[in-house]
């Protein structure tokens, strides 16, 4: 899961979560979606591994971007298992 708090003095109109394992040539996004100033909310990542990939560990980056504005765009980067 995600939790994703808007401490900004505006709304984000056309808020998106964008989700992509390179490795396994895999994408996702949720949204767009309202996200008003001080409000925070939390969405669930689902993500068909697939059959084929090998177990081990990769990179998940995550992008949280308003596009409404363009203004707002934060990129992060986590770890996960397959096994």
């Amino acid at each position: 899961y995600i939790n994703v708090e808007n401490i900004d003095v505006a709304d984000f109109r056309g808020l998106t979560i964008t989700n992509v394992v390179q490795e396994l040539a895999m994408r996702d996004k949720i949204g767009p979606m309202l996200l008003e100033k001080g409000e925070e909310i939390t969405r669930n990542l689902y993500m068909d591994i697939p059959k084929s990939a090998e177990k081990g560990l990769y990179a998940i980056r995550i992008t949280i971007s308003d596009s409404s504005s363009g203004e707002m765009r934060r990129v992060f980067y986590r770890e996960f298992a397959v096994e």
